[in-house]
């Protein structure tokens, strides 16, 4: 639909400009999220960071008003999650996210802009929880409808 298409094009036709009215519509979403200390948008591998130039969780993040901190970095380059379905997709994020001790005791909030398996967050949650963490959420602007 429209939340699936304006995603695409913020993401892969470079349109930044949709980041703020996304994070706009975005925003109401944090009335239902309890109190957090930390704000991680989901972390693209360095590699991919240098060939897109952004990350679009991060300019989402920011629209929405919230400070991203850097506790948590992708460490493994991984396959698009849009190109691969079922168990595949959490087997593609093992070993993919490395927390920062600094999350020790946080409570922290991870944003992205799609779920579909929850594969992602499910990877950043761990990340985060064997660093110490002592709760995660998250939120995204759309979810897909999951293929397995």
């Amino acid at each position: 639909g429209a939340a699936g298409r304006a995603v695409r094009n913020l993401k892969f036709q470079r349109h930044l400009e949709l980041a703020s009215p996304i994070g706009k519509m975005m925003k109401p979403l944090l009335a239902d999220v309890p109190e957090f200390d930390a704000v991680i948008p989901v972390p693209i591998h360095w590699a991919r960071l240098s060939v897109r130039g952004f990350n679009q969780a991060d300019l989402l993040a920011r629209a929405m008003g919230l400070a991203p901190l850097p506790l948590l970095v992708r460490v493994k380059p991984t396959r698009p999650q849009t190109q691969i379905a079922g168990r595949e997709r959490l087997v593609n994020l093992e070993q993919a996210f490395r927390s920062r001790s600094e999350a020790r005791g946080f409570r922290v909030l991870v944003v992205d802009d799609v779920v579909t398996s929850g594969s992602t967050m499910e990877a950043c949650a761990s990340a985060l929880k064997s660093a110490g963490a002592s709760w995660v959420g998250g939120v995204a602007f759309a979810k897909t409808q999951f293929r397995t």
